[in-house]
């Protein structure tokens, strides 16, 4: 009778020891569909901003030559002698800034711009997009780049209107019942002065301008 309470024991022992060995603890398997995989990073937002904030041309004397920044016009004036290779200066909003496929470094990237010619500068931003900036360069005046006389006349020449010039102003006093369609006559101080109207070269004693009374 001891020997079977003993076995009998032995084998309710045996069995409790094999249920806890079973059971789950605080260090066990993760519950049924659980997973140890972390959640991914977010995905990073990159930017759209796509600016040039300042622009120059630096010639081969170090001199500067600020840009005039309107939208998506940058325009600089550069003396006519000058090279036309000259280094470009800027700062952007952006990741990068292009001349077609040629990326551009600040003060160090040389371009060949002649008076009165443009390039398409691109800047690209953080996201791909892109903007183009379209930089002129235009003469810059000396002191000899004026009118030094102006005139209209009629389209017969029978009739001319003479302009006094005070500083940037030139004042021609012309009769009433004269005509709107008018010549210009003009001479430069410098041979090689350009004027317009508009962007529209004038030619002494040829272009036909068209001023009402009391138009500029």
């Amino acid at each position: 009778m001891n020997t079977f309470n003993f076995i009998k024991n032995l084998a309710v022992t045996v069995m409790v020891f094999t249920l806890l060995s079973c059971g789950g603890g605080g260090g066990g398997s993760p519950a049924a569909g659980g997973t140890n995989n972390p959640a991914p990073p977010p995905t990073p937002v990159l930017s759209s901003e796509k600016s040039i904030e300042s622009f120059a041309l630096i010639d081969e004397n170090q001199q500067v030559y600020v840009g005039e920044i309107v939208q998506e016009s940058i325009n600089v004036a550069v003396p006519a002698e000058v090279s036309s290779a000259m280094r470009v200066r800027f700062t952007i909003r952006g990741q990068r800034l292009l001349v077609e496929n040629t990326v551009q470094v600040s003060e160090q990237t040389v371009n060949n711009l002649a008076e009165s010619q443009s390039l398409v500068f691109t800047v690209v931003a953080e996201d791909g997009s892109t903007r183009d900036y379209t930089v002129t360069r235009v003469r810059q005046l000396s002191a000899n780049d004026s009118l030094s006389s102006f005139a209209l006349r009629t389209q017969s020449g029978e009739s001319v209107f003479v302009g006094e010039i005070n500083g940037n102003d030139i004042v021609v006093n012309v009769p009433r019942l004269v005509e709107s369609d008018l010549v210009a006559v003009f001479a430069t101080n410098s041979s090689s002065a350009v004027v317009r109207v508009n962007q529209q070269i004038q030619v002494s004693d040829e272009t036909l301008v068209n001023i009402a009374d009391g138009q500029t």
